[in-house]
């Protein structure tokens, strides 16, 4: 019983695929924007590509590969990103799926420059 509740989490995990663009509530003085975010994930696999920027002229996006955990519902999806480092910087970002609309949260963490929060982006769903 319990091999086969191991087999369904992980059919979970697996089987969902979703790549989204995402847009901060955080706004820049123009009142845009002020980061961006585009989680990519692989088709029948776990393995997810961030990158996230801060919008704006001359801006390079960090990049890190990813591991994505979630649980499917009725109505959407839960995931959890667990990413790699990159340089001095590990990202974890959290999404909900509800339908078409997506919310996430990203928790960017630098060691010389602290923490970066941007709760609450809206995201929207990307045709591939």
């Amino acid at each position: 019983m319990k091999s086969l509740l191991i087999a369904s989490v992980l059919m979970m995990a697996t089987s969902a695929h979703a790549s989204f663009l995402c847009a901060s509530k955080e706004a820049r003085e123009d009142g845009k924007p002020a980061f961006g975010m585009h989680v990519h994930e692989a088709v029948g696999s776990t393995a997810t590509h961030i990158a996230i920027w801060k919008t704006g002229k001359d801006t390079t996006p960090f990049q890190f590969d990813c591991v994505r955990e979630s649980m499917d519902y009725d109505n959407g999806r839960t995931s959890e990103y667990k990413c790699g480092k990159n340089g001095d910087m590990t990202l974890q970002v959290f999404a909900q799926h509800t339908g078409q609309k997506i919310a996430a949260t990203a928790d960017l963490k630098s060691v010389p420059e602290g923490q970066l929060i941007l709760s609450s982006m809206t995201c929207k769903p990307l045709e591939e």
